[in-house]
């Protein structure tokens, strides 16, 4: 293999771990593999994740490669807000999910308990008394 063309590649690879490292990457893995539990379910989640990610640079790259073009200013900022916009769900939603269901588990076993103590069929009042203890 001739010296230039390793060089390239070596700078491609290097360039290509350390945009695997940018925040907005770390966050969209992290904040979704919590939805994935145990080892094997997140490295399958991350080799998913993977996967698209570098397929849908592949056509992309290849097209402006092909056409000789660079792709305009306003594709990057489009794309960036997207992102941005998935990265509020992500962070909003499953890591309140999650925080949700943890402090819940206390919560929810006292809830039979309660329940007892109230007539049969009243679920209601059950939910009345899960809105006052957890503050909501």
């Amino acid at each position: 293999m001739e010296n230039g063309l390793l060089t390239l590649l070596s700078l491609g690879l290097g360039l290509g771990l350390l945009h695997a490292l940018d925040a907005d990457h770390i966050l969209a893995v992290s904040g979704s593999i919590g939805a994935h539990p145990g080892h094997a379910a997140g490295r399958r989640f991350c080799l998913r994740w993977m996967a698209g990610h570098g397929l849908v640079l592949l056509p992309i790259g290849a097209a402006v490669l092909w056409l000789g073009m660079v792709l305009p200013a306003a594709f990057n900022t489009y794309a960036e807000g997207l992102v941005g916009l998935a990265l509020l769900v992500i962070a909003a939603v499953l890591i309140g999910v999650l925080h949700g269901a943890a402090g819940s588990a206390p919560l929810l076993a006292l809830l039979p308990r309660a329940r007892a103590g109230l007539a049969v069929g009243a679920w209601g009042w059950g939910l009345v008394f899960l809105y006052g203890v957890t503050g909501r």
